[in-house]
């Protein structure tokens, strides 16, 4: 049996060019698996490629994990390793403590790539405990740390196998006989399937021949069994943490202590339906789909930082604005908030401003800016956008109203009432709110927005008529300098390399992000006439600006708008030599007339 496991293995390391290697650190014999080498590197990855290391759970291998980390081979050299105590690293150390394992780790680690490594770590159940450790014990070695149902967290709620073992000392991980395995499954996984005999026999008989090494792991595993609580406010790195909702060896609760002790801004959790404690195994593609989204949204070691890291993080900072997240309805939104922890004016009238597609939060930064020091503003990453989740694969406008309440209703109490402002497809959500959430509304300020009928075609709408180009898609430097000939009034004319730069990273960006951009191009044009019906529906203050020169969505839109919101409530404002990008070209018209408009007994009319 185990010579035809073997050759299975081999093959399946052989089609995702993962080369099998060894090495001896401090007298441990590693074995691990190298998505990079002379002789299988994937032609597109990169020499710089950063680094994923991803660890296996108990009486488990490297192979276990290859599910996971077949879509990170596009993206980033993979590692990963057996550790020690299993597979074929060495199995003779007597110890398997977590915080020694992720010490032992960290040391292979600076073996293979120098003393200044720095990983993204992932790891699943006891490998998810050691990935915690090593994040809190090594933090200049860590990028990000994913923990898939981790050990070594208090259970808020006991799990089923738990408590068995308290109530009578039996512990259901310790597999000695073919009906210790079968039974073992029934808490593993939430979908029972039947296996041959034979394959109980061969997990057996691998059990028996590191008996010695199971039972000390057993051992130790059940003396950290709350290493991480003291350990998780520790970690400075991003974290996305993922749990199957029907977990039988390790409860989901642990997500509460997870949620009360990582630093907010660093957390992402996710929840898997219908999936056990092998949620790596049952829900293969849902566990690495968010693993790689998570990891493709954080910043890369070289133009990301440069790019985002001064200016977004400066700007939040220099603005009073908290970056902040929440998971609502299995959605994790972040946004900005401008009434931090410190500020007791808790009684702040509310403004929700939401950007336009394929952009982020902090792209309306200088409209917020003189609304501060009179609301509380929250910024938020639309589904789809920045580092809010991206893998909804729908994003019509109802839809993405609807989830903006449900993060209002999670942040708000029910009973306040908001300003809400948007951009472009920004504002087609927020006309789409204040017609399904009258009793929410304070006023709507719509910018430019999208979902309305045309009565002029737009340059950009007509040469998609034509051609059926969308010269919204950005796939190349190209396409994003031709795209800006039509956002802009007055396009600038950058220098060829600095062109090059931004254009490369804009298309980086969108790379890392396509599906989701696809689809919302789709359902952005699914919608294009959404507002036609929602307009006449709106029941508070209503502003609309619009650049007189806008090629995306033509002003004439403006005939729909007066035609459609009653008299009472509508404000209107033509911006002057202005394109689709208005809140740019005219950041400070825009932000001064939304000003007057929200602050009418202390400004002049905006129109």
């Amino acid at each position: 049996m185990r010579p035809v496991l073997e050759s299975a293995i081999a093959v399946a390391r052989w089609l995702m060019h993962l080369k099998l290697e060894t090495t001896t650190v401090d007298d441990i014999t590693w074995t691990y698996l190298d998505s990079k080498s002379p002789r299988a590197c994937p032609s597109h990855q990169k020499p710089e490629a950063e680094i994923v290391v991803i660890l296996h759970g108990f009486s488990s291998m490297k192979e276990s994990m290859l599910r996971v980390a077949r879509p990170l081979l596009k993206h980033f050299r993979v590692i990963m390793p057996d550790l020690p105590g299993h597979g074929d690293t060495t199995s003779t150390l007597h110890s398997y403590r977590a915080e020694e394992q992720a010490a032992r780790l960290h040391a292979f680690l600076v073996h293979l790539f120098g003393a200044t490594v720095k990983v993204h770590i992932l790891g699943c159940s006891m490998g998810g405990m050691v990935s915690g450790v090593f994040a809190a014990r090594f933090p200049d070695a860590i990028r990000s740390v994913t923990l898939i149902c981790p050990a070594g967290i208090t259970m808020p709620t006991k799990s089923s196998l738990f408590q068995i073992f308290e109530d009578t000392g039996e512990n259901y991980m310790r597999v000695e006989k073919v009906e210790d395995f079968d039974r073992l499954r029934t808490y593993m996984s939430f979908r029972q399937r039947k296996l041959p005999r034979f394959i109980g026999k061969f997990v057996v008989e691998e059990a028996d021949k590191r008996r010695e090494a199971l039972e000390e792991l057993m051992r130790d595993i059940l003396l950290d069994q709350s290493v991480l609580d003291s350990l998780l406010e520790k970690i400075a790195a991003p974290c996305l943490a993922i749990w199957g909702d029907s977990d039988q060896i390790l409860d989901p609760s642990c997500l509460d202590t997870i949620k009360a002790k990582v630093p907010p801004q660093w957390l992402t959790a996710k929840v898997i339906k219908d999936a056990g404690h092998i949620v790596h195994q049952e829900c293969h593609e849902s566990v690495s789909g968010f693993a790689l989204e998570f990891l493709q949204a954080l910043p890369s070691s070289t133009s990301d930082i440069v790019v985002q890291i001064p200016t977004m993080y400066v700007a939040r900072w220099v603005f009073g604005l908290a970056l902040e997240t929440a998971t609502v309805d299995d959605i994790t939104w972040s946004y900005l908030d401008s009434h931090g922890a410190e500020d007791d004016d808790v009684d702040a009238p509310v403004v929700v401003i939401l950007h336009g597609f394929s952009s982020v939060k902090e792209s309306m930064l200088r409209i917020a800016r003189p609304l501060l020091p009179h609301f509380r503003v929250l910024m938020p990453d639309l589904p789809g956008h920045g580092h809010t989740t991206s893998t909804l694969f729908s994003y019509r406008a109802d839809e993405q109203a609807a989830r903006l309440h449900a993060l209002l209703l999670h942040i708000l109490p029910p009973s306040t009432t908001i300003h809400l402002l948007g951009c472009s497809m920004g504002g087609m959500v927020a006309g789409v709110f204040a017609a399904q959430y009258p009793d929410r509304m304070a006023s709507v300020t719509l910018i430019c927005p999208a979902g309305i009928t045309m009565p002029t075609k737009s340059p950009m709408f007509q040469a998609y008529a034509d051609t059926g180009e969308n010269h919204m898609r950005i796939e190349n430097v190209q396409d994003y300098e031709r795209m800006w000939t039509y956002m802009s009034a007055r396009p600038r004319k950058l220098p060829s390399f600095v062109s090059s730069l931004v254009g490369g990273f804009v298309v980086d960006e969108a790379n890392k992000r396509r599906q989701a951009l696809e689809d919302l191009m789709r359902d952005i044009l699914l919608d294009q006439t959404v507002l036609d019906t929602k307009l006449e529906q709106i029941a508070s203050p209503c502003f609309v600006l619009w650049g007189d020169s806008d090629r995306i969505l033509d002003p004439s839109c403006l005939e729909i708008v007066r035609a459609k919101v009653p008299a009472q409530w509508l404000t209107t404002k033509l911006v002057p030599d202005a394109g689709h990008v208005v809140h740019h070209e005219a950041s400070d018209v825009v932000s001064a007339s939304v000003a007057a408009f929200l602050l009418p007994t202390t400004s002049t009319s905006p129109t």
